[in-house]
């Protein structure tokens, strides 16, 4: 089976006042195979929701690769990969999956 996301030492961190910062995200990393799904369970504040907003390029990561068939979107900022044409093959399915999807 092919990959098709990979994940590789991902982390984040958020600037804090007084040179500290947020460790939102420490070293994740998976591989995930064409028609495979994947399902990430944790904790309030564990850092679920800011790895789905790096994998989709909407904020960028502070360390690690996002391989996507093969290149490394996280090497592309996250404000100029909105108008990349790899953006549309992209998307969350936000925790109340029913808000999400269109019924018909």
């Amino acid at each position: 089976m092919s990959t098709l996301l990979e994940v590789v030492a991902l982390s984040k961190r958020f600037p804090l006042a007084h040179g500290r910062s947020l460790h939102a995200l420490d070293t994740s990393s998976f591989r995930l195979g064409r028609g495979e799904s994947l399902g990430i369970v944790g904790k309030s504040g564990c850092g679920k929701s800011t790895l789905a907003r790096i994998i989709a390029r909407l904020i960028d990561a502070t360390d690690g690769a996002v391989l996507f068939e093969g290149d490394d979107i996280a090497r592309i900022p996250a404000a100029r990969f909105a108008r990349d044409p790899r953006r549309s093959a992209i998307q969350l399915v936000f925790q109340d999956a029913g808000e999400s999807f269109n019924p018909r």
